[in-house]
């Protein structure tokens, strides 16, 4: 066949479409027909042997009026999607109705509208249905494992033409509970949505072919659950008017983005409020040290947000802190946790005191290190500066202060033992010489009170000399240990035996009977710890223990490294009500006093004195309450003290028995009583003294 128009250059005669079920015909933009397949021919009523080129309106005069409207709007808006509608044709003994589609031949690209040409496609809507069947259960076979919702929407009939069984699976809906249709999404999209439903239908009068529409919305399946959808749907076909008739979607279900969206916002609300009301500011800083995120102003600097957001650290922190600055921003992205003190400039000239604290924060990949941030608090301390600059200044006063007063004390004790010697020696010769009863026992008390006084003023000193640092080698002297512990132990077993409580003492006979040792310290921590027990043991019993020291015990004192030093520990423990936990962290303090001490009323140099004397000689002590560990009573006082063992050039000569008859001396002492008392306790000695 040839017509009087130029042909689009494809035979519709082809063996492809010679066996289509679709009529197809070609035609022109003046409609005229320029070719057919057979299935084409018969929908023309037109014989095979006819000659192309005639009129489409000569066969069929409304189809023809209804797609000369169309090519009009192909022309105008130069589309090339495929327009649909139905048509039914009536001839004198039936009718039939047909789904027409409209497809330009060229694409929609000829430049001349006059050169234009369309497919018009037709097929009986009785084997569109039968066979659209058919091909919706292959496309639901098909897109069964996708997972999305696959749909096709038709929007002038109101209601989903195909859906796949992913639908079913997430909904619980099947064809028993109905069409989806607008009815459908009215009553099941979540109120919040189904307001936006309208403006939604709405946007499709504007849509454009070809591009791809999302929405999010909330649907309610069987159960009464709302599921989160993400949807994209482009338009699949539009009607005669143009209107869009079909879209094709997908949907996705997204609950589970949904809840790690809500978490993600409810947490960054969450740190956002935290970080406002921080206390501190809060700030990341890049590799080149500039401000990328700060909190809140947290310092009245006189600057704006705006001011400090996208600047360099550097520019807030005054210019002699640079250096360090630099040097702590390297060390901080090397992985160091560092603070760093610094000036900063406020706006008005002044400057505040700022504490940096850097700790380093990975946004990298694996093996790379570009990503590396930190994260800096800044904290203003300038009113802590101030007060630490007023306390050091009191500090050193008060320090001056008590060496004034410990340096007079030690020169006041030094000048009472002159005349405290003096008494004491005139006790003893008074002791010497021919008295009466009465008279020796008021001697006697002379010089026991003498003595009692004078070892006051010898521990008082030996304090004074702690707090100077004065103490050195030259205190070691040698300890009878045995007559040491009788010594303290006869000191309080008079007021031991009017408490009614037992007083023992026990000495291990694995440690020497004389040793080298800092032995007035040794004494007084003794006489402190026994009296300490005897006064707050109601009933019971007080013991002294002196054993060797374990080498667990050695390790924690303060002399441990001097090779020539052994250790003695020294415990004393009572059946008393112990130390309570309030009050046992604090008994080391200088003047402290626990409940049963402010019963008592009294003091003395107290376990800070002790422990004073403790360390310095290079040992440690410690109270353990309650004792033995489970009671709820007892206290046990530790002492780890340090001795050297005496050798046989530390004995000393004795030089009992010799005689000293006709010896001269002379007597350098300026005070005439220590002259008289000196001379005469020499003179018993059978010697002669001259003073100067």
């Amino acid at each position: 066949m040839h017509g009087q128009e130029e042909t689009s250059g494809l035979y519709l005669s082809h063996p492809l479409l010679s066996g289509s079920p679709e009529a197809i015909i070609l035609v022109s933009h003046k409609l005229r027909v320029l070719d057919a397949n057979p299935e084409g021919l018969l929908f023309l009523h037109v014989k095979e042997t006819a000659e192309f080129g005639f009129s489409l309106s000569d066969c069929l005069p409304e189809l023809a009026t209804t797609i000369g409207g169309w090519l009009g709007y192909f022309q105008e808006s130069a589309s090339s999607q495929p327009l649909q509608f139905d048509y039914l044709r009536r001839d004198e003994n039936s009718s039939d109705s047909y789904r027409i589609r409209i497809i330009p031949a060229d694409g929609g690209k000829a430049a001349e509208s006059d050169k234009r040409k369309y497919y018009v496609a037709a097929l009986k809507q009785n084997y569109l249905t039968s066979h659209a069947t058919a091909s919706t259960a292959s496309l639901e076979k098909i897109t069964s494992a996708l997972p999305a919702v696959l749909y096709v929407f038709d929007l002038q009939e109101g209601k989903n033409t195909f859906l796949n069984h992913r639908f079913e699976e997430i909904m619980g809906w099947n064809r028993k509970n109905g069409e989806i249709n607008n009815r459908y999404f009215e009553e099941n999209l979540h109120p919040d949505d189904a307001r936006r439903f309208p403006e939604w239908l709405q946007r499709w009068d504007r849509a454009k072919d070809g591009e791809v529409y999302n929405l999010q919305y909330r649907l309610k399946d069987t159960s009464g659950r709302y599921h989160w959808f993400q949807t994209y749907d482009t338009v699949l076909s539009r009607s005669v008017d143009g209107r869009v008739k079909e879209i094709a979607g997908s949907a996705f279900e997204i609950d589970e983005l949904k809840e790690a969206r809500q978490e993600l916002e409810r947490e960054k609300s969450r740190l956002q409020a935290i970080a406002a009301k921080a206390p501190v500011s809060i700030m990341e800083v890049d590799s080149q040290g500039s401000i990328l995120y700060l909190n809140r102003l947290q310092f009245n600097t006189g600057y704006e947000m705006k001011d400090i957001i996208g600047y360099s650290l550097f520019d807030f922190v005054s210019p002699q802190y640079h250096l360090k600055l630099e040097e702590t921003l390297e060390r901080a992205f090397r992985g160091e946790e560092i603070n760093l003190e610094v000036q900063g400039p406020t706006q008005d000239g002044r400057s505040r005191w700022i504490l940096l604290r850097f700790a380093r924060i990975d946004y990298s990949t694996p093996g790379r290190t570009d990503g590396y941030h930190l994260l800096v608090l800044g904290e203003e301390i300038s009113q802590r500066k101030e007060m630490m600059e007023r306390l050091e200044a009191l500090s050193a006063r008060a320090e001056s202060a008590n060496r004034s007063k410990t340096e007079f004390f030690v020169g006041l004790s030094h000048d009472i033992r002159t005349p405290m010697n003096s008494i004491l020696g005139i006790a003893d010769l008074l002791l010497r010489s021919e008295l009466n009863d009465d008279q020796r026992e008021m001697a006697e008390i002379l010089r026991d009170s003498s003595e009692a006084l004078l070892g006051l003023l010898e521990r008082t000193l030996q304090l004074s000399r702690v707090e100077l640092g004065l103490l050195d080698a030259a205190r070691m002297r040698r300890c009878h240990l045995a007559d040491l512990v009788r010594k303290c132990i006869s000191l309080f077993s008079t007021e031991a035996r009017s408490r009614g409580l037992a007083l023992d003492y026990s000495l291990d006979p694995g440690l020497p009977e004389s040793v080298i040792c800092f032995e007035s310290g040794l004494m007084q921590i003794m006489v402190n710890l026994l009296g300490n027990a005897i006064k707050y043991t109601p009933s019971g019993a007080v013991n002294l223990r002196i054993r060797p020291t374990k080498d667990d015990e050695v390790g924690r004192a303060t002399g441990a490294s001097e090779k020539d030093l052994q250790y003695l520990t020294l415990e004393v423990s009572d059946t008393g009500p112990g130390i309570s936990p309030q009050d046992l962290p604090h008994v080391f303090k200088l003047f402290y006093q626990g409940q049963e001490a402010r019963k008592m009323g009294e003091g003395g140099i107290g376990l800070s004195g002790c422990r004073r004397i403790a360390e310095d000689a290079g040992g440690t002590i410690d109270i353990i309450s309650p004792y033995p560990a489970g009671g709820e009573s007892g206290t046990l006082a530790r002492l780890v003290f340090p001795y050297q063992k005496q050798s046989e050039s530390d004995r000393p000569t004795p030089f009992r028995g010799r005689s000293f008859d006709g010896f001269r001396i002379l007597l350098v002492e300026d005070n005439e009583i220590n002259q008289l008392v000196a001379r005469r306790m020499l003179a018993h000695l059978g010697i002669s003294a001259e003073c100067t």
